[in-house]
């Protein structure tokens, strides 16, 4: 097949015979239901507190209880290990974008916030450590001992800088590690004038440690390290003085890192990365006492400075749970007063009309959707602190899922209709080990871990279960996945023997004979699994080949395949639909419509999500489809096309714009090899709505370029923000990318 059908964004190409309809001129109108994971770094500026988490960048108002109100957010692909940083009315966010590291410049002068600026440090490898001053903002990478500087104002490069790894800005001076043999140095330097630094002191802190944290309070400076705090006066920072060190910790584990710290009148209490924490009594700063050792926490991770002291309000986030709120004044005891947030993740989206399905493991939480609501809001189907959820299966009236608690498990059976959805039973299952449910026709099918245990039930009137057959096969038993256009007359059942995937075929009715048995071979090359796309069509994956495998075969029962296409891709992973897959990118916006018509898998479109998504459900009678992610469920409005019998150019437009943020204008250019009567680039902004149409003049197997100068159809300046351009050749969308308009 050729490669050239795998171009980046919103592409067609040649399809015939297609038994579905694609989306086309794909736009965002809302979010159902978001979440993020906090692992975040927790910052506060004027009365709002900032924080930088997986999935997302929150501002929420302080109210006068201490109680945060959500003001915006801005949904996030990637993550860094750098905390995010305030310098003035700018918070800077490390993230990435396109496998490059980028650093996101917010202001936060006026809610709701908004990107102003992207600095694009062309660098493959995660940013380490950002910090800064009234002058200049400067950010370091991993493995890199020395960091970037650039104009505070105008955020351009300046220079660059020896800081080691692990380094601050405080004021004027420069506070970083040195590091000889085994022995630990702080390092000041005066860095009024970035082109002539000036060192001040250099102080041996450690033995076996590093500077992992500065924290920094009046004239007073603590270090936390692997395995101690470092106490130091810096009312003279050219004559600072090591007051104490808080060693011989009670309960530290030798491999250690600390990485929270504030202090409160008298009180010092710092964390580690396992979020243990410590509370020190330090009245008397030359000789602090250890107080008391929370272990509440104990388990979650937080390698960010997720701990943040606001008046006399202490606030924690971690990635198992919502941003807790303490009180200060009630220390050395840390009493949870409430939580807020939206901690999480989202997976194991189904979608059986009119409801989206999808799993919270953090929170062990099945919520629904029911989309044909004017304003849908997530409901709970199961939800218990001590249960987690595991995949969904439905058929056209039921949905069940698994929940467990302390060791025993039950099997949740809802009933829904296109009005209702609601808890029909929930059945005891005791230990046992499934952790898969599947609808086979009338059967309930309960597939188990370790051993491979398969239970065959009914469904009763009353909503109990009764089971007609079991049988056991190998670890990690797991139906193969259908289409709704195959047959169920055999279960298809993957597990492992000794390492090997092998696939055993059962008849799907009493007594449940086995018929073969087959390892997943085709062309002298073993796979891992397979889809069942029709009776006689099925797609093969190998996920861990090198550069990932996939092949396209006719399918003659029990165990023959013919191969009649491959192509290979180190990152996509399919969900299986009706009349597609859904291929999409692990960490990563770029997700794709595929189908296997002609003999191919054929790439019909591409689309790139602002957030990661898992799998898109297409709605072609609403003109809208659900996508649904790690972090995020939201509704996209589109065009059907219908492509039966129909053929649509081939595209291999190389489409990009420069400069890119830009101010006042940019210039938009691609280059194709089969361009066609008409072309034009059409602007929409974030909400889906047009801004302005270029026409362009196609000139195959040249590159075409046309200027944006940043306004409307009427001539009108549009604001700062992120747009989208899209190249359409005779009417079809092609190819589409964002931008970033600053002011």
């Amino acid at each position: 097949m050729s490669k050239g059908i795998f171009v980046s964004i919103l592409i067609l190409i040649i399809v015939a015979r297609i038994y579905s309809q694609i989306p086309a001129n794909i736009q965002y109108e809302q979010t159902f239901d978001r979440c993020v994971k906090y692992e975040a770094t927790l910052l506060q500026h004027n009365s709002n507190l900032y924080v930088d988490a997986k999935g997302g960048i929150e501002e929420y108002q302080i109210l006068a209880d201490g109680s945060l109100e959500l003001i915006s957010y801005i949904s996030t692909l990637h993550y860094c290990i750098a905390n995010a940083i305030i310098l003035g009315d700018s918070l800077f966010v490390a993230t990435e974008d396109e496998n490059r590291y980028k650093i996101f410049v917010i202001n936060i002068a006026d809610s709701p916030m908004e990107i102003v600026n992207i600095i694009d440090t062309n660098s493959t490898n995660t940013i380490f450590k950002m910090a800064g001053n009234e002058d200049y903002f400067m950010y370091n990478s991993s493995f890199d001992t020395s960091s970037y500087v650039h104009n505070r104002n105008t955020l351009t490069f300046v220079t660059s800088i020896p800081t080691g790894g692990y380094y601050t800005v405080y004021e004027n001076y420069l506070f970083y590690e040195l590091v000889c043999n085994d022995s630990s140095f702080l390092a000041i330097a005066d860095i009024s004038d970035i082109n002539n630094i000036v060192p001040i002191d250099t102080l041996y802190v450690g033995l076996d440690q590093q500077n992992i944290g500065y924290f920094f309070y009046d004239d007073l400076l603590f270090i936390s390290q692997n395995t101690q705090i470092v106490i130091l006066n810096i009312s003279d920072v050219y004559n600072p003085v090591i007051i104490s060190t808080i060693s011989n910790i009670p309960n530290v584990s030798s491999v250690n890192f600390f990485t929270l710290l504030i202090k409160y009148n008298n009180y010092l209490v710092f964390g580690n990365k396992e979020t243990l924490f410590w509370v020190y009594d330090i009245s008397d700063l030359s000789s602090p006492q250890y107080v008391a050792n929370d272990i509440q926490f104990n388990g979650g991770t937080s390698v960010k400075n997720s701990f943040i002291l606001y008046e006399n309000k202490v606030y924690y986030a971690r990635t198992d749970r919502n941003i807790c709120l303490f009180d200060a004044d009630e220390l050395p005891d840390l009493n949870i007063l409430n939580e807020f947030g939206n901690c999480g993740h989202f997976q194991f989206y189904e979608f059986t009309y009119p409801y989206i399905l999808y799993s919270d493991p953090c929170r062990y939480k099945q919520y629904c959707l029911k989309i044909n609501d004017p304003e849908p809001e997530p409901i709970c189907l199961a939800d218990s602190p001590y249960s987690s959820v595991s995949t969904s299966c439905y058929n056209d009236s039921l949905i069940c899922f698994f929940t467990a608690d302390s060791g025993t498990k039950d099997l949740v059976i809802c009933r829904y209709d296109e009005t209702n959805i609601e808890v029909a039973n929930t059945v005891p299952l005791g230990t046992s080990n499934f952790c898969y449910p599947f609808f086979r026709g009338d059967h309930l099918i309960l597939c188990g871990l370790n051993p491979g245990e398969i239970s065959i039930n009914i469904i009763n009137p009353d909503y109990s279960i009764s089971e007609i057959g079991n049988f056991t096969v190998g670890t990690r038993a797991y139906l193969i996945d259908k289409t709704s256009q195959c047959s169920n007359d055999y279960l298809y059942i993957k597990s492992k023997y000794n390492g090997e995937y092998i696939i055993e075929v059962f008849e799907n009715q009493e007594p449940f004979n086995q018929v073969s048995s087959f390892e997943l071979i085709c062309n002298y090359h073993e796979f891992d699994t397979f889809y069942f796309l029709e009776d006689d069509k099925v797609l093969l994956c190998d996920y861990y080949a090198p550069g990932g495998l996939y092949y396209l075969c006719n399918y003659t029962f029990p165990d023959t395949f013919e191969l009649l296409d491959s192509f290979s891709s180190s990152t996509i992973t399919f969900y299986l639909n009706d009349n597609y897959l859904f291929g999409h990118k692990d960490l990563d916006g770029d997700a794709s419509f595929y189908t296997w018509q002609n003999d191919e898998i054929e790439l019909v479109q591409s689309y790139e999500f602002e957030v990661e998504q898992y799998n898109a459900f297409l709605l072609p009678e609403e003109s809208r489809f659900i996508a649904g992610g790690r972090y995020i469920v939201q509704e996209y409005s589109c065009d059907f096309v219908s492509v039966n019998d129909h053929q649509i150019p081939v595209s291999d437009a190389q489409l990009s714009n420069y400069p890119n943020p830009f101010n006042p204008s940019t210039t938009i250019q691609f280059e194709t090899t089969n361009l066609h009567k008409f072309a034009q680039i059409e602007i929409y902004n974030i909400k889906g709505q047009k801004v302005k149409t270029l026409p362009v003049s196609p000139s195959p197997g040249h590159k075409v370029s046309v200027i944006w100068d940043g306004t409307n159809d009427t001539g009108q300046t549009v604001g700062s923000g992120v747009y989208f351009y899209q190249l359409q050749i005779d009417k079809n969308p092609i190819a589409s990318r964002k931008c970033l308009l600053l002011k």
